[in-house]
């Protein structure tokens, strides 16, 4: 096969495994109308050894499954952060408790809630971003994610807010004990019980 239509294809296969979390299959990619299955056998080996070489997962059957779990672990999350918008409602009282508050003058830099913490005196708020990262790894990326995200806003305005929160809800996860917080002196990266212990300190 020549240059131009191998990359053709592998583009195809990149950009459809983008879009659906999953690699294309024999028959999307003879839809095409550039490879047929009987050529991907005879030029590259069979469906595994093109994915491979388009450098995406090979085994559908792993990203099929990679997808579910994602699909279940954001339904947990979606449930867990309504649930935990009810308590601080419990708490706060509807009307101190903003959901999707925009913490600068842009629509783009969104946190989960913006709590005000005094009932008569607004300069007395937090701001906290609610996590279920499915393990370890992700617990990381999550809090490196969200560091990315504040960090220039928060760290150098501590006024903006009384305090900042990063609150892991998946209780089978540690980050009470995460190793970066000594290098995030503005924020406070809590599992969930710990946070509302912490929450009854600053009430």
């Amino acid at each position: 096969m020549n240059t131009f239509k191998q990359k053709q294809i592998i583009d195809f296969i990149k950009n459809f495994t983008e879009r659906y979390s999953r690699p294309p299959t024999g028959s999307e990619i003879e839809a095409q109308g550039i490879l047929s299955k009987r050529q991907i056998q005879r030029s590259y080996g069979g469906l595994v050894h093109l994915r491979t070489l388009a450098g995406v997962e090979p085994d559908l059957r792993k990203t099929e499954y990679r997808s579910l779990q994602a699909k279940k672990i954001n339904k947990r999350a979606a449930l867990l952060e309504t649930r935990f918008y009810k308590k601080l409602i419990a708490i706060f009282g509807e009307r101190s408790v903003n959901r999707e508050f925009s913490f600068i003058d842009d629509t783009r830099h969104r946190t989960d809630f913006m709590v005000y913490t005094h009932p008569t005196d607004d300069s007395k708020k937090i701001l906290i971003d609610v996590f279920y990262p499915g393990d370890r790894a992700s617990l990381g990326g999550c809090v490196g994610a969200k560091r990315r995200k504040y960090e220039s806003h928060i760290s150098d305005d501590r006024e903006l807010v009384d305090a900042m929160y990063f609150v892991n809800l998946n209780p089978k996860l540690d980050a009470d004990n995460y190793p970066f917080k000594a290098d995030m002196p503005w924020a406070k990266v809590l599992n969930e019980e710990t946070f509302w212990k912490k929450l009854q300190i600053v009430v």
